[in-house]
Formats: structure tokens, sequence, C-alpha cells
């Protein structure tokens, strides 16, 4: 096994089998149509040893970015001592803190639908490089998520492999990084205040009770700006 991971890290290539997921699908709970394919949960397994490679490089990784403090304060998903907690305290907080101001608050909940699966990979490794985050570790992120095949299986059917070029692997070590990495500039140039959870976010502003409408077209524009970013 360390043969096999060693060899892989030096030369930044992994074994076909280690790209390769089998995409199970679980009929969920309480569902009246299954024709539907919303009506199923997809798992998809990895190969495991893959996913102890992905495990050591994690490492190394998260202490980079963390040490660098590359990702935003404000994120709290896929972090080390950070969670939901964490964004709901923080906007508690600051609701508390509007309101023994004598102001009124404006909130906007965010979910960006299907985030995970649609990261632009090519754009995901420019950012990477662009951290510093480059030699072997950069090569074999880019080996990692290249090539990447998977087959559906449901019940005892078992589909042909097809080739997905686009989005995170799902079950995947590295993946949440990758994704906090991608995401990080996420609504990090609006003018109020923000917390996140992966691809859950709030943005809210505060004015005095007067000021109502300077306060609506400023959320709005903030919210233009977070539309826009998706769209970059």
């Amino acid at each position: 096994m360390r043969v096999m991971i060693k060899l892989s890290w030096n030369n930044g290539k992994l074994p076909t089998e280690w790209k390769t997921a089998n995409a199970k699908f679980l009929r969920k709970q309480g569902k009246t149509n299954y024709y539907s394919p919303s009506c199923y949960r997809p798992i998809s397994l990895t190969s495991v040893m893959c996913k102890i490679t992905e495990r050591i490089i994690l490492k190394r990784l998260a202490a980079f970015i963390e040490g660098m403090q590359i990702i935003h304060i404000n994120q709290e998903g896929f972090r080390k001592n950070h969670s939901t907690s964490n964004c709901l305290l923080r906007f508690i907080q600051n609701v508390i803190e509007i309101y023994n101001k004598g102001q009124t608050n404006l909130a906007c909940l965010i979910d960006l639908e299907k985030a995970y699966d649609s990261i632009w990979r090519e754009g995901l490794m420019v950012k990477l490089h662009k951290l510093g985050i480059q030699g072997k570790t950069w090569k074999w992120i880019k080996n990692f998520l290249n090539n990447r095949m998977a087959k559906c299986i449901f019940d005892r059917f078992i589909g042909n492999e097809f080739e997905t070029n686009i989005g995170l692997p799902q079950g995947s070590v590295l993946a949440p990084t990758l994704f906090n990495i991608y995401i990080n500039e996420f609504v990090n140039d609006i003018t109020g205040e923000n917390t996140k959870f992966a691809d859950d976010g709030t943005m809210w502003q505060s004015r005095k009770p007067e000021k109502i409408d300077e306060l609506k077209e400023e959320m709005a524009q903030d919210i233009g700006k977070a539309i826009e970013w998706t769209r970059k």
C-alpha cells in the first residue's frame, strides 16, 4: 500500500480504478411516484486506496490553506473547529445588536443549487496555482480530477461506464476542501455582512427604519453581485 501511494504521489498519476465511481441509487422514503429521478438518492462508492491517499494529501493541503488564511473567515463548512453553530451565532448576535440600536434588519438566505456538481475543474486548477498550491500537490489533484469515470448501479442492473468531466467527485475526501477554495470569493465583496456554510449562505444589512428603501436597494445590489458571481 505504501509503495502504491508513494508511486502515485511522485508521478502525479492515479490508476484508472482509483478514479472510477460506482453510483448506487437508493429510493427516498415516503415518495409516491418512483418514476422521477428526484425520488432517488445517489451514493457514490469510490476506491478505498484513493481515499487513503486523499487523506494524506488533505492533511498537507488543509495545513497550508489554514496557515495562510486562504479561506475566508466567514466560511464555516468543511473546516476543523467550524460548524453551523458558528453561522447561527454570528447571525443571531448581529440581529440582537441591530435590534438594540433600534434599526431594521434585512436578510437574504442563499442556496446554490447543484453547486458541487457544477464546479469548473479547469478554473479550480487555475485558482489553486494562483494560491501557491503547485508542484506535486497541484499535479496530483489535476490528474485526480481528469478522466474520471462512473457507472450506475440499481438493484441488479449495472450500467456502462461513462466519463464525468464537470463538478467534483461525490464521496471524495478532498472534494469538500477543493469546493471551499473554488467558492472562496462568493459574496465577499458585498456591502453587508455574510456567513457561509459550504454552498449555503446568509447576507444581511441594517438601517434606521426611515431608511428602509435605501436598505432594500442595497440588498438588491448585493443579490445582484451574488448572481453575477455564479455566472463567471
